[in-house]
């Protein structure tokens, strides 16, 4: 293996094109306030807007990059595969963290050496998680015994780690799945069940916090809607924008239509499921955030 590249999630500058780490912008600094500006060339643009942007895009080589939202990273390197050879890539030792996702990979063969093509077992079905990769090298139609070239293959793997959160992580990762095979109204459903399930848990973590009663669990509405801009106030943390909570109701709307009628009956469209992806993701992110601050701080202080 050689020019290997193990990247934590970027995002790209809309006016100088650098690649800047998305974890000093997102989410801890987007939600408190903070301005973002490029390091470089200082250009400030918005998180949203950009998210936005990227996954609207219909190439799908730069739709991936808004994966980077929901944690996922980037590996890439170049390695050898001859004609008619077959190679295995154990990405564990390429610094892939075991039970990674695989969402996305790219094949760039720099000779006409050989087309990777992926070996599996004999049942054909999705593939999970899994650090091991296997290529066997079919040769291009023009005879590869008179390539004198290196049969180097470029590849770039766009994968997810393992989360604290697995539930609502695994849920966003299918969610950047179907969006990748535009699937639109497939989307729907993982993304509501990943803002459902952190909705419920940090409503429950706060109710628990604040000594009330967590055996009757308020509706999802009233708890994004109403508990939890509460708690972030106790907390001071700068509450959910509007344009999340409606376009999350928006999403319950239409997984309601979907799970009661099989689909829905205006359909949905790329920009549309775009921004719905990107509410999900930055109100799973924000809840994240408020649970994390419920555990440490204590909220009682503000209400004396």
């Amino acid at each position: 293996m050689k020019n290997l590249w193990n990247s934590q999630p970027t995002i790209v500058c809309p006016a100088c094109g650098t690649f800047l780490p998305l974890q000093q912008y997102f989410p801890f600094a987007y939600f408190h306030g903070a301005k973002t500006a490029c390091a470089y060339c200082k250009a400030e643009f918005d998180l949203w807007d950009s998210a936005i942007k990227i996954l609207s895009q219909e190439p799908l080589l730069f739709r991936k990059r808004g994966a980077a939202f929901i944690g996922a990273h980037e590996l890439s390197f170049v390695y050898q595969l001859p004609a008619e050879a077959t190679v295995e890539i154990d990405l564990h030792e390429l610094g892939v963290p075991l039970n990674s996702k695989l969402l996305y990979i790219v094949h760039s063969p720099t000779s006409e050496a050989a087309w990777p093509l992926e070996l599996s077992s004999n049942q054909l079905t999705q593939r999970k998680r899994t650090n091991k990769l296997m290529f066997y090298g079919r040769p291009f139609p023009k005879s590869h015994e008179s390539i004198t070239c290196s049969p180097d293959v470029s590849i770039s793997i766009t994968y997810l780690p393992p989360s604290s959160d697995q539930i609502s992580s695994d849920q966003l990762a299918l969610a950047c799945e179907y969006l990748l095979e535009d699937q639109y109204e497939k989307m729907l459903l993982p993304c509501a069940v990943a803002v459902e399930q952190i909705t419920q848990r940090t409503v429950f973590d706060v109710l628990k916090k604040l000594g009330l009663p967590t055996n009757h669990e308020p509706n999802k509405r009233l708890g994004l809607e109403v508990i939890l801009p509460m708690a972030s106030q106790l907390l001071d943390i700068p509450k959910l924008d509007n344009r999340v909570t409606n376009l999350i109701a928006k999403l319950w709307r239409l997984r309601n239509q979907m799970a009661h009628q099989g689909s829905v009956s205006s359909g949905v469209k790329l920009a549309e499921v775009a921004e719905i992806f990107v509410a999900s993701i930055f109100c799973v992110n924000h809840l994240s955030m408020v649970r994390q601050d419920v555990e440490q701080k204590s909220i009682f202080q503000n209400l004396k």
